[in-house]
C-alpha cells in the first residue's frame, strides 16, 4: 500500500490526539391382478419430477481502473483496484475539495513542532465500493496532498481530530456503499496544498515505479 514518506517535503508528522482512539409431478398406475391364487394389487413407487430452481445472481458491475498518470480535476472519480487485508478490492474514488485549515487547529495536538510554522489543508475523498470485501479500508489511505510538483507531509493521527476525520468502510460494506473520509496534509506557513495524489506501491499507480493520479 501507500508509502506515506517518499516525497514528503519534511518528516512526517506523527501525532496522539488527547481523545482515544416446482412443484412435484406424481403418476400412479394400479397392475392388474396376477392369475395367482391370491391376487394381490400393488402400487409401483412415485417417481419425483425434479424441479430446477431458477437461480439468479445479481449483476456484479465491472468498471474500468483508470490509467496510471491520468491527470484529474477537483471532483473527477477515479477507479482503481488495489489489494486490502490480502484480497482485491475495487473503489471509486473522488477528491472532492481541498480546504484550508488554520495553524490554531493544531493546538491540542502534542506535536514538537512550532505550529505557527504550520498549514494544515484538509483533503477530502469519497470512496465508493465497486467490488470487493473493503471492511475496514479508509479510501483517503493512499491519497497525498501536492502543493506544486511537491509533495506535502501527510499528518499520521492515531487518535481524533475534529476538522480532518477519517472514515473507513463498514464491515459488511457491499458494492455501491460509500464513505467519506479525510486526509490531513501539512506545509509550511505562506505555502498551499493545491493538489493532491494517488500512489499506491507496487501497482502502476507507485510513485517511484509507476505514474500515480493528480487531481488539480
Amino acid at each position: 500500500m501507500k508509502n506515506r514518506f517518499g516525497i514528503a517535503t519534511a518528516a512526517t508528522l506523527v501525532l496522539f490526539s488527547l481523545s482515544a482512539c416446482g412443484s412435484d409431478d406424481s403418476d400412479s398406475s394400479d397392475n392388474e391382478p396376477t392369475k395367482e391364487p391370491s391376487p394381490t394389487e400393488t402400487t409401483p413407487t412415485e417417481e419425483a419430477t425434479p424441479t430446477e430452481a431458477a437461480t439468479s445472481a445479481a449483476p456484479v458491475e465491472t468498471a474500468e481502473n483508470t490509467p496510471a498518470g491520468t491527470e484529474l480535476k477537483i471532483g473527477d472519480t477515479a477507479v482503481v483496484t488495489t489489494m486490502y487485508a490480502k484480497t482485491e478490492i475495487t473503489v471509486k474514488l473522488t477528491v472532492t475539495e481541498i480546504v484550508e485549515g488554520k495553524s490554531a487547529d493544531l493546538a491540542d495536538l502534542k506535536l514538537k513542532q512550532d505550529i505557527n510554522t504550520l498549514a494544515p489543508f484538509y483533503v477530502k475523498v469519497t470512496g465508493e465500493l465497486v467490488s470487493g470485501e473493503a471492511g475496514g479500508y479508509d479510501p483517503a489511505t493512499d491519497i497525498d496532498g501536492l502543493s506544486g510538483d511537491r509533495g506535502a507531509s501527510p499528518l499520521i493521527n492515531f487518535g481524533t481530530f475534529t476538522p480532518c476525520e477519517d472514515e473507513n468502510f463498514e464491515s459488511d460494506a457491499k458494492p455501491g456503499d460509500t464513505v467519506e473520509s479525510c486526509t490531513t496534509q501539512i506545509v509550511s506557513t505562506g505555502a498551499k496544498v493545491d493538489g493532491a495524489m494517488y500512489s499506491d506501491s507496487d501497482t502502476d499507480y507507485d510513485q517511484f515505479d509507476g505514474k500515480p493520479l493528480t487531481w488539480r
